[in-house]
């Protein structure tokens, strides 16, 4: 098992940093809110959206190079939670 080892030059409010966003991007994979992981984690929401954007960011160019050229016969997804529409007494007529 390997790890990686920070660069000699590495300072420790780098490190902290990273820490931080390590933290930021747990809670978030745990379900936590916006609102709530910056509570928690004392990070400004601001900068939780804009990691947020980057981590997806490289999740995508991840993703389009690695998962290519599957011979699937079947996909499943799944999400942990989702709201659909709108609840019943707030929904127009129209899209009812």
């Amino acid at each position: 098992m390997t790890s990686k080892v920070l660069k000699p030059h590495t300072t420790i409010r780098e490190q902290a940093q990273r820490s931080e966003a390590a933290a930021v991007v747990w809670t978030f994979c745990e379900g936590m809110s916006i609102r709530a992981t910056g509570r928690m984690t004392g990070v400004a929401k601001h900068t939780i959206f804009t990691l947020l954007a980057d981590v997806g960011d490289a999740c995508t160019k991840y993703q389009n190079k690695h998962v290519v050229g599957l011979k699937t016969e079947q996909i499943q997804c799944d999400e942990r939670w989702s709201f659909c529409s709108s609840k019943q007494g707030n929904t127009t007529c129209e899209i009812r």
